[in-house]
């Protein structure tokens, strides 16, 4: 599919466009290869006139960088002496570039995709509204966007009172550094379905009955939490959960040695199985904590942090197997109920729970295996009360 939207203005464009008498030193990035976007211009007397934006010249730069640096994922290059700049980032195979350029009253960007897994819709939008809402960009002289598959070109040229490059690269490295972060989550999504789907067991089936149960979900116990979405007899957690969170937070990663910082990021360990100190319970599950007083308990028991992805929300997560060959999950989803389809959205959160092994029955060994189910008792169409999220710990421990 290739698409291209034109917008009036001055033949200015003609400044940028086709190739220059320069000596072109090599400091080029690879644009997708559409050597040429072609577009026009309207003139003031309703006459059109046709030129060519050569995306290969805009990519290239003449002098060494002035300025490099690292933006979380972009790679940022600052060219001082032609008034322009370049981000880049890669996501395992997902690509995305850009450059900025000031010259003769114009700013002419330049942005780029390759092989795309995150939505190229919303991408290029993000990139379209840096072009159109540029503060001190006084009109569109002319954009082109080219789409092809997973990949696109999209350039677009304004008038400008702006003279320095410092003064657009603040906006420049935000919408870089915006979308790539959607590919980071988008590759982690497709790797959260792609464990998923390894360890994936065939769906529970939950009968469809209405929720005539009284939960009293004030009161925040595993029980009343499976409650909400089957009968016990279908749907239960296991006895060696002690609690579950639906927001393992950055403290509780470290509390447990599972995160590790950056210069310019970090990054989580993704172990279905992670050990957990007594230490470590205020920090992971202080509502838990509270209630178990584990910090006074003397036990030999083992405590896990079972980690259960969540790519799309509203999702329930109930832990009702513990084995010494697999642990089991199930995730649970609403049913549409009377409304029609039921909204999800899909950013990525961290839910774990809080696994005691007095038996040894954990081990390097045991692998967590999840299934899926849709409650009937939980519907989209707005009846259903339901908390799928927030911290919930085991009735065994109100006796404590």
């Amino acid at each position: 599919m290739k698409r291209s939207i034109i917008a009036a203005g001055v033949l200015g464009i003609l400044v940028f466009a086709g190739c220059s008498d320069d000596k072109v030193s090599g400091n080029a990035i690879e644009p997708n290869g559409i050597a040429d976007l072609s577009s026009s211009s309207n003139a003031e007397d309703g006459t059109s006139a046709s030129y060519t934006l050569d995306i290969n010249e805009i990519y290239t730069f003449r002098t060494p960088a002035t300025e490099q640096a690292q933006l979380g994922l972009v790679k940022l290059s600052t060219y001082m002496e032609e008034n322009a700049a370049s981000g880049s980032c890669a996501v395992k195979e997902q690509n995305l570039s850009g450059v900025v350029k000031i010259k003769n009253g114009l700013i002419t960007r330049a942005y780029s995709g390759k092989n795309l897994k995150a939505d190229i819709n919303q991408i290029v939008y993000m990139f379209q509204k840096s072009c159109v809402y540029e503060f001190n960009d006084l009109e569109i002289v002319a954009d082109t966007l080219s789409v092809n598959d997973n990949n696109f070109d999209y350039v677009c040229v304004a008038e400008t009172e702006y003279m320095s490059i410092d003064k657009v690269l603040p906006r420049f490295e935000q919408v870089m550094s915006n979308n790539c972060q959607q590919l980071e989550i988008q590759d982690r999504l497709d790797s959260l379905d792609s464990a998923n789907a390894a360890n994936s067991l065939p769906n529970i089936p939950l009968p469809s009955d209405s929720n005539n149960a009284v939960i009293d979900i004030s009161v925040k116990t595993l029980a009343n939490y499976a409650l909400q979405y089957a009968r016990p007899e279908d749907l239960s957690f296991d006895k060696h959960v002690m609690a579950y969170t639906g927001d393992v937070s950055i403290e509780c990663f470290k509390a447990v040695n599972a995160f590790e910082e950056f210069e310019y990021g970090y990054s989580i360990r993704e172990e279905a199985i992670l050990p957990i100190s007594k230490d470590a319970f205020s920090i992971c599950f202080p509502e838990t904590d509270a209630v178990g007083h584990f910090a006074e308990k003397e036990t030999s028991c083992k405590y896990y942090l079972i980690q259960a992805p969540d790519g799309t929300q509203p999702t329930a997560h109930i832990l009702n197997k513990v084995s010494p060959d697999s642990i089991e999950t199930v995730y649970v989803s609403q049913s549409r109920g009377s409304s029609g389809g039921c909204f999800v959205a899909g950013v990525g959160v961290y839910t774990g729970f809080l696994v005691e092994d007095c038996d040894g029955i954990i081990s390097e060994n045991t692998i967590v295996r999840h299934r899926e189910a849709t409650s009937g008792r939980w519907t989209c169409d707005g009846t259903s009360n339901v908390q799928a999220y927030g911290e919930w710990f085991s009735e065994s421990l109100l006796g404590n």
